[in-house]
């Protein structure tokens, strides 16, 4: 089997259909279509059960979890399950390039060192939303075809591309999967372990068109439970967590000193940022700013860190 799609669904009603009809009509058909949904209270499940049936959909299955996994847990416990030598993740609300499918399987079988592979991609806005908030993500897409390595160095340690741009190698997927820890997100703990490896590269094609809306599951929910003095706390402590995993497979795997320096910088970062939210010391946070503002994958957190602090939880909410 080659490939699997793996489709995380939560109160999707709204786009999920499309996105389903792109899967569907792929140059080449997926050899498993895993559709998980993680507690839909709207029409989402009675939606997609009627497209597999109408659709005589024999290779696609519904997968209804018993309770609220949260999307990261929902994308790591159904890749483990999956059966293809391929991993494509998919959000509920994107669309598919007709030829993503065959395009990504196409560039890794050619290319045996890719693990992770990253397609480009284009937007389309609603509620209010533009494309500014993407701009630096999207200066980066260049959509000619090229085939670009992302160099292990400490620039490219975060995450650079979205789990719905992905495919990675099962196989792969599955050695690292030890090095998971609870709420990690999927995308990120896939793009961290293959730069640690050197395996991670882009394919420069606009595989997919992005929706941003008003009711984008993941942005949503961060901005709910990171957003208060509590919750940040807790988000650092699985940070700390996530950092020590990856700390464990570099001491394993050897990889060269800077990279492992980088990974010690941004636990002592971390450790910096609890401390500045529980005492409010100011000088904490100036130290925060003067030399560890390369930790935080966008400069907004250090200033969100801030506002916490001194300006309030219903102010950070707005933003």
């Amino acid at each position: 089997m080659l490939s699997t799609v793996i489709v995380a669904l939560y109160n999707g009603e709204r786009f999920i259909k499309e996105q389903l009809d792109s899967i569907k009509n792929q140059t080449i058909e997926a050899d498993e279509v895993i559709i998980a949904d993680d507690g839909s209270k709207d029409q989402s499940i009675e939606i997609v059960k009627r497209y597999i049936q109408d659709n005589n959909l024999s290779k696609w299955r519904l997968v209804v979890n018993e309770v609220n996994k949260g999307w990261a847990k929902n994308f790591i416990s159904n890749a483990s399950v999956a059966k293809g030598k391929y991993i494509f993740f998919s959000d509920q609300d994107d669309m598919w390039a007709q030829n993503k499918i065959e395009v990504m399987i196409d560039t890794m079988e050619k290319n045996k060192n890719i693990n992770l592979l990253c397609g480009d991609n284009d937007f389309i806005c609603y509620d209010g939303y533009d494309q500014s908030f993407d701009a630096k993500d999207f200066s980066r897409m260049k959509n000619d075809g090229s085939l670009e390595k992302v160099v292990r160095e400490r620039c490219n340690i975060h995450l650079k591309r979205p789990g719905c741009a992905m495919c990675i190698r099962k196989e792969f997927f599955d050695s690292i999967l030890p090095y998971w820890v609870e709420k990690w997100g999927h995308d990120d703990f896939c793009w961290k372990y293959a730069v640690l490896s050197d395996s991670c590269y882009y394919i420069h094609r606009f595989l997919i068109t992005r929706r941003r809306h008003a009711s984008n599951t993941a942005r949503n929910e961060g901005k709910r439970i990171h957003r208060n003095i509590q919750g940040r706390i807790n988000q650092l402590e699985d940070m700390r967590d996530q950092y020590k995993s990856l700390e464990r497979y570099i001491e394993e795997h050897k990889i060269n000193r800077e990279i492992e320096e980088y990974i010690n910088h941004n636990l002592e970062a971390i450790n910096l940022r609890i401390r500045f939210i529980t005492t409010k010391n100011p000088l904490i946070w100036l130290r925060l700013f003067a030399f560890f503002g390369d930790t935080y994958p966008r400069k907004k957190g250090l200033y969100l860190d801030f506002g916490l602090v001194y300006l309030g939880e219903k102010i950070c909410q707005k933003f």
